[in-house]
C-alpha cells in the first residue's frame, strides 16, 4: 500500500489513509480541482486500497480512461512527467494578503 502511494506521491497524486476504530479505513484521493474523494473499507479489505487508489487516479485525472491503451505504470511515469510543482516561500506580506489583512503592520505604540 505504502508502495502505492509513494508512486501516487511522486506522480503529483495526493492520497492518504484515515482509521477509526469501528468504522474501518478512510481512503482518500485529491482530483485536479482540489476536491477529496474518499470511500470506507474495512480492514480485511486493506489489499484492494492501492488498486482503488490507482483506477482513481486514472479516472481522476483522464477524461476518458477506457480509451488509454497504455499500462498504469506508463499513465504513471506520465502523470509524474510536470504534476508537482516547485516549493517556494511565502513572505511575511504575501502571508497577510492571503489572510486578507491586505499586508497591513502591526503598529503598537511604545
Amino acid at each position: 500500500m505504502f508502495d502505492a502511494m509513494r508512486k501516487l506521491y511522486h506522480a503529483g497524486v495526493d492520497c492518504g489513509l484515515e482509521t477509526f476504530q469501528g468504522a474501518g479505513v478512510i481512503a482518500w484521493i485529491v482530483d485536479g480541482t482540489n476536491h477529496r474523494l474518499e470511500k470506507q473499507f474495512t480492514i480485511e479489505e486493506l489489499d484492494t486500497i492501492p488498486g482503488w487508489f490507482f483506477a482513481e487516479a486514472i479516472r481522476l485525472h483522464y477524461s476518458n480512461p477506457e480509451a488509454i491503451e497504455r499500462t498504469p505504470r506508463d499513465l504513471l511515469s506520465e502523470l509524474a512527467s510536470g504534476a508537482r510543482k516547485e516549493p517556494r516561500r511565502v513572505s511575511p506580506h504575501e502571508r497577510d494578503e492571503r489572510r486578507g489583512l491586505g499586508g497591513a503592520t502591526d503598529q503598537r505604540s511604545a
